[in-house]
């Protein structure tokens, strides 16, 4: 219990999280992921962050069938991945 009434939990060593790290491990940088429409809306600043424009944006989304303005979701990953999902 801190002096502030909040409670704090540190965990056993044996019970929290492994990393990458513990194992010796470094992980391939993948980059930054970018929201490019989110709630029908397209996120011109991010489109040109990519270099990208709305005409490819509309084909990057036509291979999920549907336009830029019917997503609900339209996230690129870092490593180039395209994340969509349709309004309801």
């Amino acid at each position: 219990m801190e002096t502030s009434g909040q409670i704090t939990v540190i965990p056993k060593p044996n019970k929290r999280g492994t990393t990458p790290e513990d194992f010796g491990m470094e992980p391939e940088y993948v980059g930054m992921s970018y929201d490019l429409v989110i709630d029908g809306k397209i996120l011109t600043d991010n489109l040109v962050k990519l270099g990208k424009d709305y005409n490819w944006l509309k084909k990057q989304v036509a291979k999920f069938n549907m336009r830029p303005e019917d997503a609900l979701v339209v996230v690129i990953s870092g490593n180039g991945s395209i994340f969509c999902q349709k309004k309801m």
